[in-house]
């Protein structure tokens, strides 16, 4: 539904504070990090968290784990401002199925609605509240007084800026904004980023823009996609609160991996303990040899089916060490050999 810009815009953003979050809404701090020359493991440490895990889209993380990695990644950035610093490495692709969710809304105005309908896929900490005051919409943001919120919140209102500018292909235009905290050794920084006043050691923090960029429409509107998209986007939402499953980390890897590595490499490019791993997939009840032989057997049929390629390339891409292997164990899946699979497949489309 596209809302008229005169139409009063109540808004209240959910209570977050004791719900998990997608642990990937990290990466953007992280990749700011990795320009500036720090040891990424060394700003996980505190959580007991890897690499790998924070990279699966499906893994979670508690509010008070993304404060502790926000609070030692600020022991590294001494810049002045470094929120603002760090909403110019946020983009929409950052937010997977929302991201392409709000590319494909018809105006502003209904990217706002899809971030009302999904707010624990959109990463922030603050509670918010919007309301029209003239021809003016205005939102508060609320987050505690110490150092780890107060750089969110600033992050929180950044980011409304850059991120809602890249969804319009144009300026997001602001035209007030206020600070319950002290900023004014950069204030200078805060007024040229937001591009209008700035105020500091206001009752509340906010940020007001006028209604009439509600309707401002979006170049990448597609009204099919965004209904495709938003339905991963509860999908998603649903998912979130189930246990994080090892096993389904392997199984990504090994889908897109070309060649297929083995348990050692697989491993190695993890992070951990090849021992480690296979513990973590015994809780789960499968074993690393059987999520190699499902998806071996699933990229083999598909690559049979849908492309040219001869036997030894197939063998080669599936981590065998020639075509006999491979043969070998494409029997023992589908009963007859990879040549035989693929001449009844093209037999069957004819």
């Amino acid at each position: 539904m596209t809302r008229s810009a005169t139409e009063p815009f109540p808004f209240a953003g959910a209570n977050l504070r004791y719900q998990r979050r997608l642990a990937c809404g990290l990466i953007p701090l992280l990749n700011m990090l990795s320009d500036r020359g720090v040891d990424i493991d060394a700003v996980l440490a505190p959580v007991n968290i890897r690499r790998f895990e924070l990279f699966d889209p499906a893994f979670t993380i508690s509010r008070d784990d993304e404060f502790r990695i926000v609070e030692a990644a600020l022991r590294y950035l001494r810049e002045p401002a470094p929120s603002l610093a760090l909403a110019h490495y946020y983009h929409l692709h950052n937010f997977l199925m929302l991201g392409l969710a709000m590319r494909a809304c018809a105006t502003l105005g209904d990217v706002f609605e899809l971030i009302m309908r999904y707010p624990r896929l959109v990463w922030g900490v603050c509670e918010t509240r919007g309301t029209m005051q003239g021809d003016l919409i205005r939102f508060d943001l609320q987050a505690g007084n110490s150092p780890v919120e107060r750089f969110l919140l600033e992050r929180d209102m950044a980011c409304m800026k850059t991120l809602f500018g890249e969804a319009l292909g144009a300026s997001f235009i602001i035209e007030r904004v206020g600070f319950s905290h002290d900023i004014k050794e950069s204030f200078a920084l805060y007024e040229h980023f937001f591009g209008c006043e700035v105020l500091s050691g206001h009752e509340n923090a906010f940020l007001a823009f006028k209604a009439s960029e509600l309707a401002r429409p979006l170049p990448t509107a597609d009204p099919l996609a965004l209904e495709f998209y938003e339905a991963q986007c509860a999908r998603q939402a649903a998912e979130m609160d189930a246990p994080f499953r090892y096993a389904c980390v392997v199984r990504d890897r090994l889908l897109i991996q070309t060649p297929i590595p083995d348990l050692q490499a697989l491993s190695s490019d993890l992070g951990v303990d090849g021992r480690t791993l296979q513990r973590y997939l015994k809780r789960e009840q499968v074993t690393f040899s059987e999520i190699l032989r499902d998806v071996r057997a699933k990229r083999a049929r598909d690559r049979l089916s849908y492309s040219a390629a001869a036997i030894e390339e197939i063998a080669l891409e599936l981590g065998f060490n020639d075509g006999v292997a491979f043969s070998h164990a494409f029997k023992t899946w589908e009963g007859v050999s990879p040549q035989q699979w693929r001449k009844g497949q093209d037999s069957a489309r004819e």
